[in-house]
Formats: structure tokens, C-alpha cells, sequence
């Protein structure tokens, strides 16, 4: 059978969930019952894709997957970073997504801030 693991944000605490595919519905609603009544999941239960690794129109750099807001930067100037490793958390139609590095290198500049509005293939950092 098939398994299938998300990333489930509630109340700012990162949980991660592994089920099955045919029985996720199951799997899902033991989780969310598993937390207090008082607590409204509709507005505090967000998905967090990871998406593909973003295409690089120059070499080193890193463009916005889709337009949304930058929710957290992950990285400063001068860090060295793997292939794979989080660069940024941008937030689109109430989904979080972790942009992540598409090669090893050295974050060179960063060219976004946190809460700001990005465009789809906005540039966003620079990697040498």
C-alpha cells in the first residue's frame, strides 16, 4: 500500500504525518480530534508542500515557485547551504511552502524580506 507523509501546522507547532493513502480521511481526523474542541483546526490547520526544487534562470539563482508572501527566511548571508536544505518558507492560499535549495553553494544575497509580496519567478536569493 501506498504511504504518503505531509507536514501539518497547528498553532505553530510542525507535525509530521505518514499514512496510507486509502486510508488518509481516517488517519487525518484521529489527528485533528486529538486536539482540544476549544481549538478552531479550519483556520489553524494549514498543509506545508515542498515543492520541486526551483529552476534556475542563472546559475545560482533561486526563484519564487508562485506568488505569495514570504512567511520566514531561513538563511542569512554567508551561509553555506546543501542541495535540498530550506531556504525560505513562503505562504500561498493559506498553504505553507518551504523553498528549498536546488544545488550546494554559499547564500551570496538575499533579495526578499520577510512578510514581503512575491511574483511567480521573482528572484528571491542568489547562490554561489
Amino acid at each position: 500500500m501506498k504511504r504518503r507523509r505531509f507536514r501539518v501546522t497547528i498553532e505553530d507547532k510542525v507535525y509530521e504525518v505518514e499514512v496510507e493513502i486509502e486510508d488518509m480521511e481516517r488517519k487525518l481526523s484521529e489527528l485533528t480530534s486529538s486536539f482540544s474542541k476549544s481549538t478552531d483546526l479550519s483556520s489553524n490547520l494549514r498543509r506545508v508542500r515542498t515543492l520541486p526544487a526551483p529552476t534556475i534562470v542563472r546559475k545560482g539563482e533561486v526563484r519564487a515557485p508562485m506568488p505569495g508572501r514570504v512567511l520566514s527566511i531561513k538563511v542569512r548571508e554567508g551561509d553555506e547551504v546543501k542541495k535540498g536544505d530550506v531556504l525560505l518558507v513562503m505562504e500561498s492560499m493559506k498553504a505553507q511552502v518551504e523553498v528549498r535549495s536546488p544545488m550546494n553553494g554559499v547564500v551570496k544575497k538575499l533579495l526578499v524580506r520577510e512578510a514581503e509580496s512575491v511574483r511567480q519567478n521573482q528572484p528571491l536569493v542568489l547562490l554561489e
